[in-house]
């Protein structure tokens, strides 16, 4: 029965989110996410062209002709909802399914940890803040990157290096960020260095050994390395490094303190409850305590971490009240209470944050798909498009993945490459329409585009590529203006 009872709980946390998600996400004519698109466009190429394909549609920038796919694993999970006669329905079903995933499996691995009331505890992890729902929505390798860092945690307090290895493996197949398990080790080694007087020499050879395997196994290394590079020192300690989106703004506390108050007061509540107690927490409780300030002291510097943070400082709590009350129980009123009080911070933190989700599902798969057919039926397979913004790149290769382009996912894919033509990208896409230079003959010779995609944003350089002698109009539609390049 015990057995039964680990797997029916964590299905019963999946069935329940489900039920939530299901109505709001699968009727949707819109998504709260742009990155969904295109991790479910790749995991559509993975399908048709398997095992491996390279990220080529992007030649000037960091990936060149043949970039590492380092959502490789993520891609693959996501190949199943590849197979809907309609890839939109597709998509929805794919937010649906890895957003409950998400506290099925930290109900199980908060089982694990025999954290009190490991259902409501999971559930509130994924609420700790305001934008968890939102964040979860959003089809990206963090929600599996949020399952394994937790794991990754569980296999180190319990002295597990085979599946410290196997979790770092995947981990480094799945997405970059699995080189935050470095500074994660490095807690853990200072936390039995305290506490048992020796050096545990087996979690950082199998962390080590993870990663190294999860880079080597795939075609691309040793490319990969220089990409591991771009994404985990360039970006993060390049001043000069392009913020990209809302969500590396720097937060500021009171921010910080009103979104993520459920996470904050859980924490709090595990550490009262030690004071209370006279406990002292186990080593186990320390890594989670320390992570989770790690994990603030990264939430500081930029919005998103909320996402790692939120969820480690409740299940940190929940750590906490497992050491507070393992030798004797709480009483049963101050458990009702406790039960109740996190009950209705789940009902009412998880309907204000799939709110603004809601509100903010904007994103529609039809956006630039008139554009992408008139592409699809001019351009040669090679022919690259100029483009004005990043994050159409996305709409633009989900709608017609053949096509290359100059730029997209992140600005700083082009900064990193080539710095000069980052630069004439900024030039071209701040032109005005009374501009006495000419954009169109740069646009085709810097870049070797053939094509210029302008979007809706940027109607001086629209004005200004029509009345140039090598730029003809192709299409206008309520996104932006397509032009093709007359040859040099």
């Amino acid at each position: 029965m015990l057995q039964w009872r680990r797997l029916l709980i964590p299905a019963g946390v999946f069935a329940l989110v489900m039920l939530v998600l299901g109505p709001l996400v699968l009727t949707a004519p819109a998504t709260v996410t742009i990155d969904g698109y295109y991790h479910i466009k790749v995991a559509q190429w993975l399908a048709r062209e398997g095992p491996f394909v390279d990220i080529r549609w992007l030649p000037l920038t960091v990936l060149g002709e043949h970039g590492p796919d380092h959502h490789w694993l993520w891609h693959v999970l996501l190949v199943p909802f590849t197979w809907f006669g309609d890839l939109f329905d597709g998509l929805r079903w794919g937010l649906v399914v890895t957003a409950a995933a998400v506290p099925a499996a930290l109900t199980a691995i908060a089982m694990a940890l025999r954290i009190p009331w490991p259902p409501l505890m999971a559930l509130l992890a994924c609420t700790g803040a305001l934008i968890m729902p939102g964040r979860l929505l959003m089809l990206r390798a963090q929600n599996l990157a949020l399952v394994l860092m937790v794991l990754a945690l569980f296999a180190m307090a319990r002295k597990k290096p085979v599946l410290l290895f196997a979790v770092a493996f995947a981990f480094m197949l799945s997405y970059h960020g699995a080189m935050i398990l470095v500074p994660f080790t490095a807690l853990h080694l200072g936390v039995v260095a305290v506490t048992e007087r020796r050096f545990d020499y087996r979690a950082p050879l199998a962390v080590a050994a993870g990663l190294l395997a999860g880079l080597m196994v795939t075609p691309w290394f040793p490319a990969n390395l220089d990409y591991l590079f771009f994404h985990t020192l360039y970006k993060t300690s390049n001043p000069n490094a392009v913020v990209v989106g809302s969500e590396w703004l720097v937060p500021g506390l009171p921010h910080i303190l009103r979104e993520a108050w459920p996470a904050h007061l859980t924490l709090l509540a595990g550490l009262v409850a030690l004071a209370w107690r006279r406990t002292r927490p186990s080593a186990e409780a320390l890594l989670w305590l320390l992570t989770a300030a790690t994990t603030f002291a990264l939430y500081t510097r930029a919005w998103r971490f909320a996402e790692y943070y939120a969820p480690l400082a409740v299940l940190a709590g929940g750590v906490c009240l497992r050491d507070a009350f393992a030798t004797a129980p709480a009483r049963p009123a101050l458990r009702r209470a406790l039960v109740a009080v996190m009950a209705l911070v789940v009902l009412v933190e998880g309907g204000l944050g799939l709110a603004v989700a809601r509100a903010r599902s904007e994103f529609v798969p039809s956006k630039y798909a008139a554009i992408a057919d008139a592409l699809r039926q001019r351009a040669r397979p090679d022919d690259i498009a100029f483009n004005t913004t990043w994050e159409d790149f996305v709409f633009l290769f989900w709608n017609d993945a053949g096509t290359r382009y100059v730029n997209g996912l992140d600005p700083n894919y082009l900064a990193f490459a080539d710095p000069a033509r980052f630069g004439m990208w900024l030039w071209i896409t701040g032109v005005s329409a009374d501009e006495p230079n000419d954009p169109a003959p740069v646009i085709r010779d810097v870049f070797g585009a053939r094509f210029a995609v302008v979007a809706r944003g940027y109607p001086g350089l629209a004005r200004r590529l029509s009345r140039s002698p090598h730029a003809h109009l192709i299409l206008h539609t309520g996104w932006g203006w397509l032009y093709e390049l007359s040859p040099g």
